[in-house]
């Protein structure tokens, strides 16, 4: 009887410890929503965008970047059944390969949502901003917000917003030999100066799940500012700031900047 007794309570202290190191399954938060990365990576000489790091165009001209930013309009993510969600209606992405996060506004290169779980087959954005955006009175806005006066973006001199802010120095020698190197100062701003952005493609489908973390990375090729047709003419202008008699300048610039950019599912 006591071996009975023994061996029953052997079993059942078998079966609990066997019980006890079952991993028990993950809970997400939502099953009806995924979480979902939006990235925006800059590359200049086929490397992450690093301030003040010494950079060459693919013709070996030297140059140096030391600060990119620019506003994002708009966010749309597009379903494979044709409906569209907007994530964002304005973001201010800072390409600044510091520590990552994001608050809810604010400067971040990395933008985090909850949607839906189910397939997409890409992504809509704006560069820049619409024209009732940049008729925003910034004082309305809290600190956090990207319109705000705090963000740094907008014209004390004129009523708008930079839309981009691209600074830093190139070599404009026409040897492009780095005996002339000038510094640059890009901001356009002006409401004819947004760039919409589609990547509807088979390869940007992305399917998104209740658990894990699903990436969309909006690649910028920033080499392509300054290089190919209709690139920014670095050589005979360097400063842009909303004056109207370098708005060639500044349509130029945020056409390159729309050419250079791709979408990739991570």
């Amino acid at each position: 009887m006591l071996k009975l007794a023994f061996a029953a309570w052997a079993a059942f202290f078998l079966l609990s410890g066997c019980a006890k190191q079952q991993p028990e399954a993950p809970v997400p938060l939502n099953s009806n929503t995924g979480l979902l990365e939006i990235k925006f990576l800059g590359y200049a000489d086929r490397a992450l965008f690093a301030p003040g790091s010494p950079l060459q165009l693919p013709d070996g001209r030297p140059w140096q970047l030391d600060l990119f930013r620019f506003y994002v309009t708009d966010i749309e993510l597009l379903h494979a059944d044709g409906r569209i969600d907007t994530l964002s209606r304005v973001e201010l992405i800072d390409l600044d390969p510091g520590p990552a996060g994001k608050v809810a506004h604010g400067p971040g290169a990395i933008l985090e949502y909850r949607v839906p779980v189910g397939e997409y087959r890409g992504l809509r954005l704006r560069l820049g901003l619409d024209s009732l955006q940049n008729a925003s009175d910034p004082s309305r806005f809290g600190p956090e917000h990207p319109l705000s006066a705090l963000r740094g973006m907008f014209w004390t001199w004129k009523t708008g917003y930079r839309f981009a802010m691209c600074e830093g120095l190139i070599d404009v020698s026409p040897a492009g030999d780095g005996s002339q190197r000038e510094s640059f100062a890009y901001h356009p701003g002006a409401n004819d100066l947004g760039r919409q952005l589609s990547f509807s493609a088979p390869e940007h489908r992305l399917l998104v799940a209740p658990t894990g973390i699903h990436h969309y990375n909006v690649e910028l090729e920033l080499d392509s500012l300054f290089v190919g047709a209709g690139a920014v003419p670095f050589k005979q202008e360097r400063q842009v700031h909303g004056d109207a008699g370098t708005l060639p300048v500044a349509r130029a610039f945020m056409d390159r900047l729309a050419a250079g950019a791709s979408l990739v599912v991570e």
